[in-house]
């Protein structure tokens, strides 16, 4: 994903589907080509340990506006949630360096709606949720699309985000 504004040049290779037993495993170490482009010219640091799991929910993911919007009011009141330490220096990254004021907001995963409500918070337009199970965020600023959905359109289809 390429952003439009250019505040944050990151190149980003999305190979977001279920992996096949016949494919080859994904490498274990970033290929150095790609090494300058994620690390914004070395400036970030690398920490190899991924694992890569999901879990399949045979009902959908449902949260309400109210629900959505009880989120958002925490994060305006700069509360955390499961990842603290990420959410406090997110918060700071939003605050300090850019908002989201006005862009279309792209999250990869998300079983509940708390990085959507951070955008939501900090001004984004609107925030698409692509996640491998179905989920229901009824807000209208949130659209939400399963992995094969969002693969599954036309390249020149395709949602673009900020």
């Amino acid at each position: 994903v390429e952003s439009k504004h250019g505040w944050l040049e990151a190149r980003c290779l999305l190979s977001a589907r279920v992996r096949l037993a016949s494919d080859p495993p994904p490498p274990r170490r970033m290929p150095a080509a790609f090494r300058l482009g994620f690390t914004m010219d070395g400036r970030a640091h690398v920490h190899y340990n991924a694992t890569f799991s999901w879990v399949k929910f045979e009902v959908p993911r449902a949260y309400s506006r109210e629900e959505i919007q009880a989120l958002v009011a925490k994060v305006q009141k700069a509360e955390t949630s499961y990842y603290r330490a990420t959410d406090t220096e997110l918060y700071r990254a939003l605050e300090d360096v850019q908002r989201l004021d006005g862009m279309a907001v792209g999250i990869l995963g998300s079983l509940e709606p708390w990085y959507e409500a951070v955008a939501i918070a900090y001004g984004a337009a609107t925030v698409t949720t692509v996640e491998y199970n179905q989920c229901k965020y009824q807000h209208p600023k949130v659209r939400t699309k399963t992995v094969d959905q969002y693969w599954g359109e036309a390249d020149e289809d395709r949602e673009q985000f900020d």
